[in-house]
This record gives C-alpha cells, structure tokens and sequence, in this order.
C-alpha cells in the first residue's frame, strides 16, 4: 500500500515527519540531509530559510532567490560549481 507525500504528492512506502516542520508527513523523495562543510559555513539565514519553508517546492525557490544577493551563500554557490 502506497500513501502520498504531503510534500510533493509522490507515492510513497512510508512518511516520516519532517525535519522542518513535525506536522509535515514526507516520503523519502523529499527528505532533505544537512550541508554542513566547516570550510564553507551555512549562512544562518539560508538556515532559516530551510528549516521555515512548508514544501520542498518553496525551500527551493526562497533559497535561489535568497543565494542571488547574499554574499556568503552567493560565494558558496561558486565554490561548490568549482569543485
């Protein structure tokens, strides 16, 4: 039996709460692991950004708009495209 993410609306084995909000029943499509590499700190806004968004969809979307004008995560960005 099959039940839906309530994140992407995939068909899913099983749900798990998500990391960013418990309420939310997510299959394994939309768990999301840290980024965390202590050469390249996280900006703290992006965190919260991450950890305030509803949907997979919506985190994506406020990220990129928040990674054209900040300089930390901007800098990440190229860092990641070079390696």
């Amino acid at each position: 039996m099959t039940v839906m993410c309530e994140s992407c609306g995939a068909d899913c084995e099983s749900l798990s709460p998500a990391s960013w909000d418990p309420e939310l029943l997510i299959g394994p499509c939309c768990e999301v692991e840290p980024i965390e590499v202590p050469e390249i700190p996280r900006c703290l806004v992006e965190y919260q950004i991450v950890m305030s968004a509803k949907t997979i969809g919506e985190m994506c979307d406020r990220v990129k708009e928040h990674r054209k004008n900040c300089p930390v995560c901007s800098d990440q960005t190229e860092v990641r495209k070079a390696a």
